[in-house]
């Protein structure tokens, strides 16, 4: 199995901005517009067993697996 490399975010007007802003069709869902609001913003990967977030063309991506 390959290792992650993780690293941890803080929520930045940016990414709360950016949450509102999304390209639509998107869920209403808040907790899931920041994750991808935060991703978009600095440029990286969300990894997510979400299928709505999976399915969302506009941020990369991965399959967590539960």
């Amino acid at each position: 199995m390959t290792a992650l490399k993780l690293r941890t975010i803080e929520l930045d007007h940016s990414s709360a901005i950016e949450a509102y802003a999304l390209p639509e069709p998107f869920h209403q869902d808040p907790a899931g517009r920041l994750l991808v609001a935060a991703a978009r913003v600095h440029g990286l990967s969300i990894a997510t067993a979400d299928r709505r977030i999976l399915q969302y063309g506009s941020v990369a991506s991965l399959l967590a697996h539960k």
